[in-house]
């Protein structure tokens, strides 16, 4: 309990909110990825199914 308590509660929500950041960019990047892999995969399934042919645009 030496740390003053308004420094010790600043630092933590600037890391906090860092991480938070951070997390959220990858996330966001994860998501766009996956999406365009089962995109792909299940897309161009059913193309080929419905036209005889894949189509990836």
């Amino acid at each position: 309990m030496a740390l003053p308590k308004r420094g010790h509660s600043q630092m933590n929500c600037q890391t906090y909110e860092l991480s938070r950041k951070v997390v959220g960019m990858a996330w966001i990047m994860l998501r766009m990825d996956y999406s365009r892999l089962f995109w792909l995969l299940f897309g161009v399934f059913s193309y080929e199914n419905h036209e005889g042919k894949p189509r990836i645009i």
